[in-house]
């Protein structure tokens, strides 16, 4: 029998809405519930109170991160059981443990298998039909292209590991897509699964359920029937975007959540006073010096890459320690050589590869090198490139695809591993310049120069003009939240490491900006991640007795280490009570 749990405080009239068409829609017998409401109108409330004084069955939450997963575990302090607090029994956040209300994250119940000899064969299945693919034609038939498989594995042990892994993943989600989801989850997700059904969940509330498109989405549609049809009730600030996904994905998630049942307006929750307005302002800043080094500075990176790729050392025999790249295209051209077969004619070589076709003669005639017998000069000025001409006037469409060539069928299936490594760098300068060396070619990718934009320090600083303003035209009434994608960087490569570290672009990086300028100091900053707490010198003392009070206040047992940084502390504390669902919310407050 449910227990007796209600909520203490009181509804918002968005959410009297919500609760409303919830009883309207499971009284008529339907099972999927699905809401649309902005940031701040209390949707973990409605979900909450949904579970305890409408549908009154054991729950799980799905939630996308562990901050989320504690904030619904936390909440459940607004509701009473028997007119006192809730027993701790009745909540849990432990996959191994499910309980009355069970908040989890979706990967808890996603996790993918990770070894399998049988998802190995069907990977290495897709990967040769990637190569038969006729736009590319890397390989004529399955066995050319299993022998180009197998000599990456015996001379290239590291880059096969790494495309194997890529199909791997590609070919769970294929299965996710249209076989049994089950085959693919990992051991602890299965448990997990089996012990939710166990518990007779009769509700899953899906919190920013527009996450739901790829392989969460799948597997929670596909185990919905095993954990015995419980009701879906949906919750997201955002409509997902499905011009991301492919039309299976789009399909199963409307048929998942049905139509959107009741979407909150905005304007009526800032008029209900739980949401601000705001306006978006934009302020514009220029890399700083050492930055636009770098940028003016790309550009000759591809030169050097050439140069060293067409000159490589002599060995202590004298002579070259590999094929250079000026060979090594005359030699392609000159035998037709697909590395797993041979063209017959140069009109086939053609087909199977155009843009190598073009792009190695061009090569050769910047190097000012003959083309080998029987390869058909390229007249250029007599229009043979047609409406494409501009786009082999670039520098890096004329030489790149026959770098990729030589690294791809050259440097990456060679016995050496001095050449795996010159490949490797290769492929980190081109893509310096916004090209990727894939397996089967080139493609666009972000680059370092993207990044150096992204990350640029001028950024953080620009928060010290803007602060400022705002302080003196708002005086003591300031209050200023700086909003970060993420506490430290893992995306700087190798090559940027003298411009950017790891915290370049982050929350701690704009925190110490603000300490480096005394206005912005005054403001007192502290730093609130998921994982740091960090607090301006100035305030530590009244910050320590201030949250040591609220700790108390709440029945919460935490003991405070500081350790002293530059212009601040960063607090550690200890003890079962410190987390981020209590920390974040002692701050706020």
């Amino acid at each position: 029998m449910f227990p007796n749990i209600k909520f203490k405080g009181e509804l918002r009239p968005s959410q009297t809405d919500v609760v409303k068409i919830a009883r309207e829609q499971i009284e008529a017998g339907e099972r999927q519930l699905h809401i649309v409401a902005p940031p701040g109108s209390g949707k973990t409330v409605t979900g909450l109170y949904l579970w305890a004084e409408v549908i009154k069955e054991p729950t799980v939450v799905l939630s996308p991160n562990t901050a989320i997963q504690s904030q619904w575990a936390a909440r459940t302090d607004l509701f009473t059981e028997d007119g006192g607090r809730i027993p701790v029994h009745r909540i849990s956040t432990d996959p191994q443990q499910p309980a009355l209300l069970t908040s989890l994250t979706y990967q808890s119940v996603t996790l993918p298998t990770q070894d399998d000899e049988t998802l190995d064969t069907v990977a290495i299945g897709c990967w040769i039909d990637n190569l038969l693919v006729p736009e590319k034609r890397l390989a004529d038939t399955p066995e050319e292209a299993q022998v180009w498989i197998e000599s990456l594995k015996e001379n290239n042990p590291d880059y096969y590991k790494e495309r194997l892994a890529f199909y791997r993943k590609k070919m769970r989600d294929y299965i996710s897509l249209e076989d049994d989801v089950l085959k693919v989850l990992h051991k602890s997700a299965l448990k997990t699964l089996e012990r939710l059904r166990d518990k007779q969940v009769g509700l899953v509330i899906l919190d920013e359920c527009h996450h739901l498109l790829g392989h969460w989405g799948r597997v929670l549609a596909a185990v919905n029937e095993y954990l015995g049809d419980p009701i879906v009730l949906g919750l997201t600030a955002t409509k997902p975007d499905t011009k991301k996904a492919g039309p299976t994905d789009v399909g199963r998630y409307m048929e998942y959540f049905g139509p959107v049942d009741y979407e909150v307006p905005v304007p009526a929750v800032v008029k209900d006073g739980f949401l601000a307005p705001y306006q978006d302002l934009a302020y514009l800043v220029r890399p700083m010096g050492d930055e636009l080094d770098f940028i003016a500075d790309a550009s000759k990176a591809l030169d050097e890459l050439v140069e060293e790729l067409c000159n490589p050392p002599n060995g202590k025999d004298g002579q070259p320690v590999r094929e250079g790249l000026i060979e090594f295209t005359k030699r392609i051209l000159s035998t037709r050589d697909f590395i797993m077969g041979k063209a017959p004619t140069w009109d086939e070589f053609v087909g199977r590869a155009s843009k190598f076709a073009i792009s190695s003669r061009l090569f050769l005639m910047d190097q000012e090198e003959s083309l080998p017998t029987g390869v058909p000069e390229l007249i250029v000025d007599a229009g043979l490139l047609g409406d494409k001409a501009a786009y082999w006037e670039d520098p890096l469409h004329r030489v790149g695809p026959t770098i990729s060539w030589y690294c791809r069928h050259g440097l990456r299936r060679s016995e050496e591993e001095e050449d795996h490594e010159l490949a490797d760098k290769a492929i980190s300068r081109l893509r310096l310049l916004g090209t990727q060396i894939t397996e089967t070619g080139t493609m666009a990718c972000a680059s370092p120069v993207s990044r150096i934009l992204a990350y640029s320090r001028a950024k953080a600083q620009a928060l010290i003009p803007i602060l400022t303003t705002e302080q003196k035209n708002l005086g003591d009434t300031v209050r200023a939240v700086v909003i970060c994608d993420y506490e430290r960087t893992s995306a700087v490569t190798a090559e940027l490491s003298h411009l950017l570290d790891e915290e370049a672009g982050g929350a701690i990086a704009a925190f110490r900006e603000l300490l480096t300028d005394e206005e912005t100091d005054k403001l007192n900053p502290v730093l609130l991640t998921g994982s740091s707490v960090l607090v301006d010198d100035d305030l530590k003392d009244n910050f320590e007795t201030a949250a040591r009070h609220w700790l108390a206040s709440n029945k919460y047992s935490v003991d405070f280490v500081w350790k002293e940084k530059a212009g601040f502390y960063h607090l550690l504390g200890k003890g079962g009570d410190w987390c981020p669902r209590v920390y974040v919310e002692m701050i706020t407050e």
